[in-house]
């Protein structure tokens, strides 16, 4: 009976020492489990949604980039065949086109329209200079309706220069061709009959050639523009009355002085520019001078100077390339754009020099002298876009943790 009792105080002791933690313990067991559970559970799910969102962004990203590369194919092919038809509007053009053998009489001709034109001119036959005026003009607007086209798509890809003269020099031909008419009537009763057509035929050149420096105009802004975001620019006003204003054509080699032009000065303009390029700062002196300018022509003639800060160069002895480059002089023209007609200044360095405007009636030359890193220089296809190419590669890496 005593042993009995001893073994029940055992027990009972035991129970009581075990009593508080050995509760809680039996309690947070399966709790502690079933939150571990959970947590295995939901680590597998959102690491499961997480993988399945990744490849769902890789397939869509894969899929962008092949549309996007269908989309700039079909672009590309658009643009090439449209290039071509532009371009072969003005070099494979028949001298004769089928649409023209005949004036609005039914008169055949055997040349060309500036041939005619030129016939008709010398023999000084009113009707058929107001004939082959007109033709010409309409030839004329359908090629700056195709120069507009070219220029809109094409204009960093290659050098339009050329046809922008050939279309000038076809509307100063029929605006000389029509001027005798318009300047002097030899017999008023005869010669009021064509009279108002011829005069407004001759305003019609006018008009086309405001077109054709519009077109010229709104190219070079747009090169400026993009040339100015990653250097700087400068606009110089010159009054044409202060330099030699010849009414004639320009010389072909710009060395030579034209006639009346010896001695004058003519305009001089100074002008500071700094610029970044490859995380360094440059910065040039420009000293302009303007002698020559040939309003009607659209065309000045410019002497350049470019020289770093507390730097004295010497023009006039060009004894090495860095000299050379320092100083330049060059004919400048509407149809000259800075992108592809600018000059070295160093592996970093180029300028550009392009007319704004000109205002015949005021004798007002504007020009805009754009100084830009070497880099976005030349003929290339969207050529100031490999910076916003770098900038996303740069973005990339930060999200990526690539380096």
């Amino acid at each position: 009976m005593a042993e009995e009792t001893d073994t029940n105080k055992d027990l009972k002791q035991n129970y009581t020492v075990k009593d508080k933690w050995d509760k809680l313990e039996i309690m947070l067991h399966p709790i502690g489990g079933f939150f571990t559970g959970l947590a295995i559970a939901a680590l597998g799910y959102f690491g499961s949604a997480a993988l399945e969102e990744r490849q769902t962004n890789e397939i869509n990203m894969r899929l962008y980039s092949e549309l996007m590369n269908q989309r700039e194919q079909a672009e590309n092919k658009l643009r090439s065949d449209m290039f071509k038809q532009i371009f072969d509007s003005f070099l494979a053009k028949s001298v004769k086109d089928s649409s023209e053998t005949k004036t609005p009489h039914g008169e055949e001709y055997i040349y060309d329209l500036e041939t005619n034109l030129e016939i008709a001119r010398d023999k000084k036959d009113r009707e058929k200079v107001r004939i082959f005026s007109n033709l010409l003009l309409k030839r004329i607007n359908n090629d700056l309706l195709r120069l507009e086209l070219l220029t809109r798509n094409f204009h960093e890809s290659i050098d339009i220069k050329p046809i922008f003269r050939e279309i000038l020099f076809k509307i100063l031909h029929v605006r000389r061709s029509l001027k005798p008419f318009i300047t002097n009537t030899e017999n008023k009763a005869t010669d009021s009959k064509h009279q108002h057509e011829l005069a407004k035929l001759y305003k019609e050149t006018r008009k086309k050639i405001n077109n054709l420096r519009d077109i010229a105009y709104r190219i070079s802004d747009k090169q400026i523009e993009n040339l100015a975001n990653e250097g700087n620019y400068a606009i110089i006003a010159i009054d044409t009355n202060n330099v030699c204003n010849n009414k004639s054509r320009p010389p072909e080699a710009p060395e030579t002085i034209p006639e009346g032009c010896e001695g004058i000065k003519g305009y001089s303009d100074v002008v500071m520019l700094t610029m970044q390029a490859n995380d360094r700062e440059y910065q040039r002196i420009f000293r302009i001078n303007v002698k020559h300018a040939y309003t009607q022509w659209s065309q000045v003639y410019v002497e350049v100077q470019a020289t770093k800060p507390n730097e004295d160069v010497t023009c006039k002895e060009k004894e090495n390339d860095d000299i050379h480059n320092m100083c330049a002089n060059f004919w400048v023209s509407s149809f000259d754009f800075p992108l592809v007609d600018n000059t070295y200044l160093s592996e970093e360095e180029r300028y550009g020099v392009a007319i704004d405007s000109i205002d015949e009636d005021t004798n007002k030359v504007n020009l805009v002298l754009v100084y830009f890193p070497a880099s976005y220089s030349g003929l290339k296809e969207k050529s100031f876009y490999h910076k916003k190419v770098l900038n996303h590669l740069d973005n990339w890496s930060v999200i990526t943790g690539d380096d």
